[in-house]
């Protein structure tokens, strides 16, 4: 930043939030050379004007800045949804601009191979089987019974196994008609991998 504007004279700042500087009582490591920027939480804010004032700083003053108080926004809450990406969870919570941001560049937990109903559904798939899909599958979407996230899953159009197979057995007899023209299925990859042929190359020691 100093070379972009070298004519600029730059000062630095910690930011921090009112809990944490309660907690440690940073009003009193306030001076020239350690500068804070203290933003207001509900419940910890007066508690920062009390010991700015024990301390003797004034709230005008350059060491130690206290902004305005902040509505109550969990960073926990906020790292949860980016590694969910639940949209609108982190909608209620940023800025539009800086959760577009955050999805965009914050790197995502990887999703545990051995419990990924858990993390998708909130639910294992033995509890699936056993209670069935109640409150899992609600308004055409999938949704996750711990964390509420939707997943639009779009329209079923085949809704039995008799119904795929009398449609399967049409497209046979539509197949071996002899002045049929055959031609190539355009198939979409995503990411450079063809699951077709991927999936036509594992063995049963595989596991994906």
């Amino acid at each position: 930043v100093r070379a972009k504007w070298p004519g600029l004279r730059f000062t630095h700042f910690s930011m921090n939030g009112a809990d944490d500087v309660v907690r440690f009582k940073k009003w009193l490591w306030a001076g020239p050379h350690q500068r804070f920027i203290t933003l207001g939480r509900p419940g910890y804010t007066a508690e920062v004007q009390a010991g700015m004032q024990s301390a003797g700083l004034d709230l005008d003053t350059a060491y130690f800045i206290l902004g305005p108080e902040l509505p109550e926004i969990s960073s926990t809450q906020v790292r949860r949804a980016i590694a969910t990406h639940d949209t609108r969870l982190l909608g209620e919570m940023l800025h539009r601009a800086v959760a577009q941001w955050c999805l965009e560049h914050v790197p995502t937990a990887a999703v545990p191979i051995n419990d990924w109903m858990s993390w998708f559904l909130g639910a294992s798939e033995n509890h699936l089987l056993r209670d069935g899909r109640e409150g899992i599958f609600v308004g055409g979407a999938l949704i996750n019974s711990q964390t509420g996230q939707h997943w639009p899953v779009g329209h079923f159009e085949v809704s039995s196994v008799s119904d795929l197979r009398c449609r399967v057995s049409q497209l046979e007899t539509y197949l071996s008609k002899p002045d049929l023209e055959r031609q190539a299925v355009p198939l979409a990859v995503v990411d450079g991998i063809d699951i077709g042929q991927l999936q036509s190359r594992l063995t049963t020691a595989d596991s994906a």
